[in-house]
């Protein structure tokens, strides 16, 4: 993985990219979560592994503030943070894959709100947002959210520890089901013990699938995090691999 960067607001701000070999196969966003760092999305999400198993360029932003090992994300700022990072990929970024952790997701959420046109699918790992105002086309969407989930509830509402509010995760899912155009009764479907999607408007340009992990926590599905981690983020769940999902459901709608 190589260190880059660009300059925003007259200043340089880095980022992380793997590049694979020959002609890439598409670009795809990986943002962190609260309070980290663009490596550690590497190697919490393990996404990096998609250059060499895939053909695809991966980049790893970093959030605009904070300094160190911790750094968080400017939901209006780094927009263009974003911009810039994906105008340095050229005609390859025309249409990126955006994922996120979190707060990242979060972003993510916003980002392809804001440049839906620029916006291939958007993936969502405990995080998901409903969109802003009106789309400028619709954007796929997956998601992935845990029920055991206490940093964000699926539930939604206030985190007494924190403070901060989060709106209900199936909701979140209807919303972008709805600016995506999708409007009729979505899907439900087993997938194993723990594990459940809902989908809207399956197949379509619009399509919206939530998957529901009964045993999950703040987690990425299919990866664990540090040990120092294990006990704030709760349980992940094993029986989804969220990265490889991101990227089926991306070859999917990124023609």
């Amino acid at each position: 993985m190589t260190e880059r960067a660009v300059r925003v607001g007259g200043r340089a701000r880095p980022y992380w990219v793997a590049i694979p070999e020959g002609t890439p196969a598409g670009v795809v966003f990986c943002l962190h979560g609260r309070g980290l760092t663009a490596p550690f999305q590497a190697r919490l999400s393990r996404m990096d592994r998609l250059a060499a198993e895939a053909g695809v360029t991966v980049v790893f932003p970093q959030g605009g503030i904070g300094s160190g090992q911790d750094f968080h994300w400017d939901p209006q700022g780094d927009i263009a943070y974003l911009d810039a990072v994906r105008a340095d990929f050229g005609d390859a970024a025309r249409r990126v894959c955006v994922a996120g952790l979190s707060a990242g997701a979060r972003m993510a959420c916003r980002y392809a709100a804001a440049r839906a046109d620029a916006v291939a699918v958007l993936a969502a790992v405990a995080g998901l947002l409903p969109p802003e105002g009106s789309l400028a086309m619709p954007v796929p969407v997956i998601a992935f959210h845990g029920l055991r989930d206490r940093v964000a509830p699926f539930a939604g509402g206030v985190v007494r520890r924190t403070g901060a509010v989060f709106p209900p995760v199936a909701e979140a899912a209807r919303a972008w089901a709805a600016a995506n155009g999708v409007g009729h009764a979505p899907v439900e479907r087993a997938v194993g013990r723990a594990s459940h999607q809902t989908v809207y408007g399956e197949g379509t340009a619009g399509e919206v699938i939530l998957w529901t992990l009964a045993d999950g926590g703040h987690t990425w599905p299919g990866c664990f995090p540090p040990p120092p981690l294990r006990l704030l983020l709760g349980r992940t769940n094993m029986e989804v691999d969220a990265t490889a999902e991101i990227w089926r459901f991306h070859l999917r709608h990124a023609s």
